[in-house]
Protein backbone atom coordinates (compact mmCIF):
# COMPACT_ATOMS: atom_id res chain seq x y z
CA UNK A 1 0.00 0.00 0.00
CA UNK A 2 1.50 2.81 -1.03
CA UNK A 3 0.03 5.34 1.63
CA UNK A 4 0.48 3.20 4.38
CA UNK A 5 0.17 5.49 7.66
CA UNK A 6 -0.15 8.39 5.70
CA UNK A 7 -2.98 11.47 6.59
CA UNK A 8 -4.58 12.87 4.00
CA UNK A 9 -7.13 15.94 3.52
CA UNK A 10 -9.27 16.54 0.31
CA UNK A 11 -11.40 19.58 -0.24
CA UNK A 12 -14.60 19.03 -2.28
CA UNK A 13 -14.78 15.44 -2.16
CA UNK A 14 -18.91 14.42 -1.60
CA UNK A 15 -20.12 14.46 -5.17
CA UNK A 16 -20.57 10.91 -5.53
CA UNK A 17 -18.91 10.63 -9.00
CA UNK A 18 -16.46 13.27 -8.77
CA UNK A 19 -13.08 13.62 -8.78
CA UNK A 20 -12.46 14.36 -5.01
CA UNK A 21 -14.68 11.56 -3.95
CA UNK A 22 -12.33 9.17 -6.29
CA UNK A 23 -9.13 10.39 -4.77
CA UNK A 24 -10.59 9.64 -1.11
CA UNK A 25 -11.30 6.07 -2.22
CA UNK A 26 -8.15 5.59 -3.85
CA UNK A 27 -5.90 6.98 -1.00
CA UNK A 28 -8.48 4.80 1.46
CA UNK A 29 -7.38 1.62 -0.47
CA UNK A 30 -3.51 2.62 -0.80
CA UNK A 31 -3.58 2.87 3.26
CA UNK A 32 -4.18 6.03 3.81
CA UNK A 33 -6.13 7.60 6.58
CA UNK A 34 -8.37 10.16 4.72
CA UNK A 35 -10.31 13.37 6.16
CA UNK A 36 -12.36 15.25 3.35
CA UNK A 37 -14.46 18.04 3.48
CA UNK A 38 -17.56 19.31 1.37
CA UNK A 39 -20.56 21.30 1.84
CA UNK A 40 -22.95 18.51 0.87
CA UNK A 41 -22.97 16.79 4.16
CA UNK A 42 -25.50 13.94 3.20
CA UNK A 43 -23.31 12.75 0.36
CA UNK A 44 -19.89 13.23 2.68
CA UNK A 45 -21.72 10.86 5.66
CA UNK A 46 -22.46 8.55 2.09
CA UNK A 47 -18.87 8.26 0.94
CA UNK A 48 -17.71 7.92 4.31
CA UNK A 49 -19.67 4.84 5.37
CA UNK A 50 -19.10 3.42 1.83
CA UNK A 51 -15.56 3.81 2.68
CA UNK A 52 -16.10 2.06 6.36
CA UNK A 53 -17.76 -0.55 4.73
CA UNK A 54 -14.62 -1.28 2.44
CA UNK A 55 -12.26 -1.28 5.18
CA UNK A 56 -10.82 1.69 4.39
CA UNK A 57 -10.74 4.64 6.58
CA UNK A 58 -11.91 8.15 5.63
CA UNK A 59 -13.81 10.60 8.06
CA UNK A 60 -15.91 13.57 6.66
CA UNK A 61 -16.03 17.32 7.75
CA UNK A 62 -18.27 19.83 6.78
CA UNK A 63 -16.34 22.13 5.30
CA UNK A 64 -16.81 25.77 2.94
CA UNK A 65 -13.29 26.35 1.46
CA UNK A 66 -14.73 30.05 0.93
CA UNK A 67 -14.43 30.24 5.47
CA UNK A 68 -11.39 30.93 6.70
CA UNK A 69 -12.42 29.53 9.91
CA UNK A 70 -13.77 26.45 8.70
CA UNK A 71 -10.42 25.74 6.62
CA UNK A 72 -9.04 25.93 10.45
CA UNK A 73 -11.13 24.00 11.92
CA UNK A 74 -10.99 20.92 9.37
CA UNK A 75 -7.12 20.94 9.73
CA UNK A 76 -7.32 20.75 13.34
CA UNK A 77 -9.97 17.91 13.08
CA UNK A 78 -7.66 16.06 11.07
CA UNK A 79 -4.52 16.96 13.05
CA UNK A 80 -6.67 16.06 16.22
CA UNK A 81 -7.85 12.23 14.52
CA UNK A 82 -4.18 11.71 13.44
CA UNK A 83 -1.86 13.61 14.68
CA UNK A 84 -0.21 14.62 11.80
CA UNK A 85 -0.72 16.07 8.35
CA UNK A 86 0.77 14.84 4.90
CA UNK A 87 -1.15 15.51 1.85
CA UNK A 88 -3.38 18.63 0.93
CA UNK A 89 -5.62 17.89 -2.13
CA UNK A 90 -7.31 21.54 -2.92
CA UNK A 91 -10.24 19.70 -5.17
CA UNK A 92 -13.37 21.79 -4.42
CA UNK A 93 -14.33 23.75 -7.55
CA UNK A 94 -17.24 25.61 -6.90
CA UNK A 95 -20.42 25.96 -9.03
CA UNK A 96 -22.25 22.45 -7.80
CA UNK A 97 -20.36 20.76 -10.35
CA UNK A 98 -21.64 23.43 -12.96
CA UNK A 99 -18.76 23.85 -15.02
CA UNK A 100 -18.90 26.97 -17.91
CA UNK A 101 -20.20 24.81 -21.01
CA UNK A 102 -22.55 22.30 -21.61
CA UNK A 103 -19.97 19.05 -21.45
CA UNK A 104 -20.79 17.23 -18.76
CA UNK A 105 -24.27 18.67 -18.00
CA UNK A 106 -22.37 22.05 -17.21
CA UNK A 107 -24.35 25.20 -17.69
CA UNK A 108 -23.61 27.84 -20.69
CA UNK A 109 -21.64 30.70 -19.60
CA UNK A 110 -24.47 32.54 -21.51
CA UNK A 111 -26.69 31.26 -19.10
CA UNK A 112 -24.19 31.62 -15.55
CA UNK A 113 -25.32 34.67 -13.24
CA UNK A 114 -23.14 36.96 -11.93
CA UNK A 115 -23.30 35.64 -8.32
CA UNK A 116 -22.42 32.06 -9.68
CA UNK A 117 -19.65 32.97 -11.34
CA UNK A 118 -18.36 34.72 -8.35
CA UNK A 119 -19.26 31.84 -6.16
CA UNK A 120 -17.78 29.48 -8.93
CA UNK A 121 -14.36 31.90 -8.72
CA UNK A 122 -14.38 31.87 -4.46
CA UNK A 123 -14.59 28.32 -4.50
CA UNK A 124 -11.35 27.90 -6.99
CA UNK A 125 -9.48 30.40 -5.63
CA UNK A 126 -9.75 31.44 -2.52
CA UNK A 127 -10.43 28.04 -1.23
CA UNK A 128 -7.02 27.24 -2.73
CA UNK A 129 -5.51 29.83 -1.14
CA UNK A 130 -7.13 29.12 2.31
CA UNK A 131 -6.50 25.24 2.82
CA UNK A 132 -3.13 25.89 1.28
CA UNK A 133 -2.19 28.56 3.84
CA UNK A 134 -3.97 26.88 6.52
CA UNK A 135 -2.51 23.30 5.80
CA UNK A 136 1.24 24.45 5.05
CA UNK A 137 2.45 24.87 8.61
CA UNK A 138 0.80 21.18 9.49
CA UNK A 139 2.30 20.08 6.71
CA UNK A 140 5.64 21.07 7.72
CA UNK A 141 5.35 20.13 11.39
CA UNK A 142 4.88 16.53 9.85
CA UNK A 143 8.18 17.05 6.93
CA UNK A 144 6.67 17.50 4.03
CA UNK A 145 6.48 21.08 2.10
Amino acid sequence: MRLSGKVAFVSGAARPQGIGAATVRLFSLEGAHVVFGDIREDDGMALSKEIASLGGSASFVPLDVTSEQEWIQAIKSTVDLFGHLDILVNNAAGGGGRGTTRRGGGMAIEEMSVDSWDGTMAAIARGTFLGTKIAIPVLRQSGGV
